[in-house]
């Protein structure tokens, strides 16, 4: 039988051309793993760290509309490295959350193991000045109040700028007033001591025996009054007063905080809608002396937020004088409009120095009992605002209330006084307006103390801490997997360097 020879060129030829082919297909497959695995590895560490913020302080939420991701410990600390734990946690159960069930399939496309992870930068609540702080409060309110209630705040402006204009106006009027009286005083002492008038006493009391009577100076009965307990003037019973007070130390706005690492912030919190918005959330979650709403630490939270005093006996204080500067700035620029109670005030002065035949004490003395008469007024105003009234910011003849003549007898009739204007300024509108006229950047920290006050006893949670609640977060992680399909065709082992190596970041912010 004869033999034939076969040849095994060809052979060897085809196993040459499948062999690249084999590597072009696995090198093509191992390719497209390696995308799908990292497009899998930023959803699982999507899922990480939102499941980590989702676990947000609840109090905070309830009571505030506030995000914050507390990183606190049991003492109060914070401790953003138990953060980082979470997240992996939350991370290696998503890249296998089915490890602990028995008779799967051990083949799997994915297999990544995370070796490296660090937070490379947080930021805190309290951080760039409040700045997360402000703009969820404003983002709320944005949403709470609608386009309607934005546009009837930005009418409120307007109230801000003329009672600051009007109460300096006063200011620098008092000043220059006290100045100019004191000079003149001293003239009239000398004016008197060249006359003789004390051994002329019937030229002296000429102008008082033609009256028939002794004139009495307004001017004395408001010294008393501005010497008085400034809550015992404008409180029906000042009695009752909140005496609740905290350590100023331990607050937001005056202790040292902790600080984030955080190196941009995206938003801008200033300008005047902001602001707005911002002093109405003030007025919407925290309590005032008309709003008291127990179980604070302090009763009157509002006039901290703009006294930022211990007690709230001396913040109510604070508010008070405020109150009384605005008012009597505004009801001084009313009375100088008033020709009729200009002249009055005018025909009073001359009575009291016109007998030292000084013009210019004559009207500085005539000034001296505007600005009394204003306050005055104002401690009535102030007193009705108390009361649960209105008062106007700008007066008019018909709701003007007290009169040149019945200031002597005031402090006897305090108790008897109450007016209630339909359309004027209630008390919380008037805390708009010292809101408006007051530092932005101590507003807002002092409204953080105040959360945070108030957070505590919701959560009973003595240790809760503002500046340990993180609301932004960059998250950076490293993986390592084998080449699966690639290593079939190498028999060697090069440890790390033959392994697929995806660094992945996640950023988060409430």
């Amino acid at each position: 039988m004869e033999k034939k020879e076969i040849r095994g060129e060809i052979t060897i030829f085809l196993s040459l051309i499948l062999i690249i082919l084999m590597v072009l297909i696995f090198t093509v497959i191992e390719s497209a793993r390696a995308t799908a695995e990292r497009a899998y590895i930023e959803s699982t560490g999507n899922l990480g760290i939102y499941s980590v913020f989702g676990e947000y302080y609840i109090g905070l939420l309830e009571k505030f509309e506030l995000f914050g991701l507390y990183a606190g410990d049991s003492d109060g600390n914070i401790n953003v490295e138990a953060l980082k734990t979470k997240i992996v946690e939350y991370m290696e159960y998503n890249i296998e959350p089915e490890k602990e069930i028995i008779g799967l399939l051990d083949f799997k496309m994915f297999t990544p193991v995370i070796s490296e992870s660090q937070i490379s930068e947080y930021m805190l609540v309290t951080d760039y000045g409040g700045e997360s702080f402000r703009h969820q409060v404003v983002e709320y309110m944005k949403n709470a109040l609608g386009v309607n209630g934005v546009e009837a705040l930005i009418n409120r402006v307007k109230d801000s700028d003329v009672a600051s204009e009007a109460q300096e106006q006063y200011e620098i009027e008092e000043k220059n007033n006290e100045k100019e009286l004191v000079k003149l005083e001293e003239e009239k002492r000398i004016e008197e001591e060249k006359a003789d008038i004390d051994d002329n006493p019937e030229s002296s009391n000429s102008t008082e025996q033609d009256m028939g009577e002794e004139i009495v100076n307004p001017l004395d009965t408001i010294g008393k009054m501005k010497i008085m307990g400034i809550l015992s003037l404008v409180l029906k019973e000042p009695q009752n007063v909140s005496g609740k007070e905290i350590v100023l130390s331990n607050q937001v706005s005056q202790r040292m905080l902790n600080l984030g690492s955080y190196s941009e912030i995206d938003s801008n919190t200033s300008g005047t809608i902001n602001t707005l918005l911002f002093h109405e959330y003030v007025l919407e979650k925290f309590s005032n002396v008309m709003e008291t709403r127990g179980n604070a630490s302090l009763d009157y939270q509002v006039e901290y937020v703009i006294g930022g005093k211990k007690s709230d006996v001396e913040n109510l204080k604070a508010v008070v004088t405020k109150l009384l500067l605005i008012r009597e700035g505004c009801n001084f620029v009313y009375l100088l409009q008033d020709t009729e109670k200009t002249a009055e005030a005018e025909a009073l002065a001359t009575l009291l120095v016109g007998a030292f035949l000084l013009p210019p004490l004559i009207e500085v003395t005539k000034v001296a009992i505007l600005l009394g008469w204003a306050y005055a007024e104002s401690v009535l105003d102030v007193r009705n605002l108390l009361d649960g009234g209105k008062v106007a910011l700008f007066k008019s003849v018909d709701n003007w209330q007290l009169s040149l003549a019945n200031i002597p007898e005031l402090l006897n009739n305090l108790k008897d006084t109450k007016s209630s204007e339909e359309n004027g300024l209630s008390y919380k509108d008037y805390m708009r307006v010292l809101l408006g006229t007051s530092d932005s950047e101590k507003v807002a920290y002092r409204a953080m103390d105040m959360v945070e006050l108030s957070v505590r006893e919701v959560s009973n949670n003595d240790t809760f801490k503002l500046d340990n609640c993180v609301v932004a977060m960059k998250y950076s992680s490293t993986w390592k997997d084998d080449f699966r399909f690639i290593s079939i065709f190498s028999s060697l082992s090069l440890g790390d360097d033959s392994k697929m190596i995806i660094k992945n970041t996640q950023k988060f912010s409430y």
